[in-house]
């Protein structure tokens, strides 16, 4: 009798090791934390393709998918939020910090190159990004505008 029950009380603890240890998973990391300001976007390499992503507060900091590998993150509007990274092998959080662009250093940048113009498509809509080269060869956005439709017919 008493053998049965220390039996029992063992695998009753190895079950509750392994449901522990399934909800807490090992391959996850300590958040860390990535500063971006409103309107601004920056790409996020990966080491393994994600399966899934997820933003906690879009109206902060949204995200698209480039490739399995390359995530493109997007400021929204000032404040924190979460974002989460599934991949087979690893499990990646990010406390993203939105904030208002420091006018100071934009009005401070010195520009060096010539604009150079991205068109962006979201459904029939066209706008356009403008860029140039900073003193340190880095792009910076000069602004936007909407591109206006060929005439039909022309």
């Amino acid at each position: 009798m008493k053998f049965g029950v220390a039996v029992l009380v063992g695998l009753l603890s190895i079950v509750a090791l392994e449901a522990a240890w399934i909800q807490t998973p090992a391959y996850a990391q300590a958040p860390t934390r990535l500063y971006l300001s409103t309107s601004k976007a920056t790409v996020i390499d990966l080491q393994n393709p994600a399966s899934k992503v997820a933003v906690a507060n879009p109206a902060i900091a949204d995200v698209q998918v480039i490739t399995p590998t390359q995530l493109l993150l997007i400021g929204r509007g000032i404040g924190v939020t979460s974002l989460i990274v599934f991949s087979q092998r690893s499990l990646l959080q990010y406390d993203v910090v939105v904030h208002g662009a420091p006018v100071s250093t934009i009005a401070t940048e010195s520009l060096t190159g010539a604009p150079y113009a991205v068109v962006v498509q979201r459904g029939e809509r066209l706008t356009q990004q403008f860029f140039s080269r900073d003193t340190s060869q880095r792009w910076v956005e000069i602004g936007s505008g909407t591109v206006e439709a060929a005439p039909a017919g022309k």
